[in-house]
């Protein structure tokens, strides 16, 4: 009995160096190893909220910034920023696999206490399309969704390929942020995403250098003279403004409002924010003579 109960342990131990030695060759002998799995996201922009929500993928949020409301679904998520100034101590609390983060949203300081975490994290800081593809590519490699979002991705880039097929007569065109009276407005950045979205769709920006939105000069603004201007809801301001009566898009009706969220977030909305500036500026100088406030 004592040889047989021997044989059978020599047997068991030989099983188990067995699996042992799988798991092993699968974890580290050759390099391939285990995916890490991702199931709680904090997201502290709401336009990494929106990509995600673009993505189908809201049930991985676990925390989001107080002015994350895209979709209405992530009402009862935990918020652990406010303002601009993220909880730390509620970010720990809720574990999370991976933080997203937009970089324009955030100082050198606060990224690097975000980094200091010890967390996961993902920076979205896109410049172009092809930028914003790669950030998708990216984070649908992490949640397993690579066959959703490459179709989602191939819209976008089809949505821009149309645009480009439309001829446009180029027209000067910006984007202005605000009323112009309970503060200044607000000017597109001729190096931001937006305006890399113009220019595909055909259009000459104009604003003020770099890439951030920044304070108007009125008399420089006049200088530039666009033939359109994408505002965030407050065409009718801009068009009563008396400092703005010499310039084209003022003159020619051609101040449109756009959502406000949709015309500073690069979110689920881009494909329809494209095909928005598709329709508007290929039908230049022939377009409607009103304010098309949609």
């Amino acid at each position: 009995m004592r040889n047989m109960d021997w044989r059978k342990a020599l047997v068991f131990v030989a099983l188990v160096a067995l699996l042992v030695g799988c798991r092993g060759e699968d974890a580290g002998i050759t390099d391939r190893k285990l995916p890490k799995p991702y199931a709680n996201i904090v997201s502290l922009s709401p336009s990494t909220t929106e990509v995600l929500a673009g993505f189908g993928a809201t049930n991985f949020l676990v925390g989001r910034t107080e002015s994350c409301d895209r979709p209405p679904s992530i009402a009862s998520v935990a918020i652990v920023v406010r303002s601009t100034k993220p909880d730390y101590e509620a970010i720990l609390g809720l574990e999370p696999d991976l933080i997203m983060y937009d970089k324009s949203l955030y100082s050198d300081d606060e990224i690097a206490k975000i980094k200091d975490l010890e967390i996961e994290t993902l920076e979205y800081d896109p410049k172009t399309i092809d930028d914003y593809a790669r950030f998708c590519h990216v984070l649908a490699s992490k949640l397993s969704m690579e066959v959703q979002v490459s179709k989602q991705v191939d819209y976008i880039y089809a949505a821009v390929e149309a645009a480009k097929g439309h001829p446009t007569t180029k027209p000067k065109t910006t984007v202005l942020l605000g009323d112009g009276k309970s503060y200044d407005y607000l000017v597109l950045g001729k190096e931001s995403f937006h305006a890399h979205i113009l220019q595909e769709c055909g259009a000459t920006v104009v604003g003020a250098d770099g890439r951030p939105f920044q304070s108007l000069n009125i008399e420089r603004f006049i200088d530039m003279d666009p033939d359109v201007i994408y505002s965030d809801g407050n065409a009718q301001s801009i068009y009563s403004d008396p400092r703005l009566q010499s310039i084209s898009a003022v003159k020619n009706m051609h101040v449109y409002d756009v959502d406000a969220k949709t015309i500073v977030r690069i979110g689920d909305q881009l494909k329809a924010l494209i095909e928005r500036f598709d329709d508007d500026l290929h039908r230049l100088p022939a377009n409607r003579p009103q304010v098309a406030a949609r």
